[in-house]
């Protein structure tokens, strides 16, 4: 994107300010869903599963994700987004590793449902108990090294252009040809994703696994929104790619085309609470502690006020 550095270096580009500002604001929804997801784990004992801690987990890094956007709009706004390739890949390193990381780990929370329902009794007794942590470090470490070798690769195609002066947006670390390669890896990503549910599903049929429909009608809800918000980014960035678009282009597809992946991510939250019933008694609980907090906070003002207005009176009455 050098070509954009001498003319909108000390520039807004405008066209892009509302798809920033759209993805900006599923970034805070994001936020506050995911870390209620995050919270409600910690304090249920009933969200205290495998599967549960798969997706906080997952919830912590889609916050470290959606954060690179708020950081981006700061730098975009103040006009101070240029920055050398290599610097900019080792700026974005944490929030590429967390977003690689988000779109792969629904796999792992498919594998798992999977796992239960081929496995119940090894699995509610061995791979829930005895062996949880062992469990959750393979299935964790899936997405962790889908993510790694990611930017190792996107690391290596910086080569001779880590010089280069770029916008820095969170895909801006995958240079030249590593923006096909990304697109396409996600693309296979999320192909093997929906074939892991649709066996799932087959396999609660055959099994006739009542036991896993609940949780598992939710995750593949939220595999539903996050593979299509995901598809579509990812498939207007391939086809702008193929079209060999300008860079001013492809800058615009990222503002503006972004948001159906953040907003994936931001639905979480809304999901899971009108799906599922643990995750809405957990939400609710931790909704109605804020909102007395609130009212007692309001009472106290209340009162307050009517005290010194009380003791005005009185000091007045004494003066008069």
């Amino acid at each position: 994107m050098s070509e954009l550095y001498p003319e909108y270096k000390d520039k807004l580009i405008w066209p892009a300010v509302p798809g920033i500002i759209l993805i900006l604001a599923t970034a805070f929804v994001g936020f506050f869903g995911n870390a209620n997801i995050i919270i409600a784990t910690c304090r249920t004992k009933a969200l205290h599963t495998n599967c549960c801690i798969l997706i906080a987990t997952t919830a912590f890094f889609d916050i470290i994700h959606q954060l690179a956007h708020i950081i981006f709009a700061l730098r975009f706004f103040a006009i101070n987004y240029f920055m050398e390739l290599d610097s900019c890949f080792y700026m974005q390193i944490a929030f590429v590793f967390a977003m690689n990381f988000g779109s792969f780990a629904y796999l792992s929370v498919g594998l798992d449902r999977l796992c239960c329902v081929i496995f119940p009794s090894r699995y509610y007794n061995q791979l829930n108990r005895v062996y949880r942590i062992p469990y959750l470090v393979v299935m964790l470490l899936l997405p962790t090294v889908y993510s790694s070798t990611l930017l190792f690769l996107a690391h290596d195609a910086i080569g001779p252009a880590k010089d280069e002066m770029v916008v820095c947006f969170i895909t801006d670390v995958f240079y030249g040809h590593m923006q096909r390669t990304w697109n396409s890896v996600q693309w296979i990503t999320f192909a093997v994703t929906v074939v892991s549910y649709c066996l799932l599903w087959l396999m609660i049929r055959i099994k006739n696994a009542t036991y896993a429909r609940k949780l598992t009608k939710t995750v593949t809800y939220i595999m539903g929104t996050l593979v299509f918000g995901w598809f579509i980014t990812t498939f207007v960035g391939m086809a702008a790619s193929q079209a060999h678009a300008t860079p001013y282009t492809m800058f615009l597809i990222h503002t503006d085309f972004g948001w159906p992946a953040n907003l994936g991510i931001a639905a979480n939250y809304f999901i899971y609470y009108s799906t599922n019933t643990e995750y809405r008694r957990a939400f609710s609980d931790q909704l109605a502690m804020l909102f007395l907090w609130r009212v007692d906070r309001k009472k106290r003002n209340v009162t307050d006020i009517h005290v010194i207005s009380d003791l005005r009176r009185k000091s007045s009455r004494q003066t008069g």
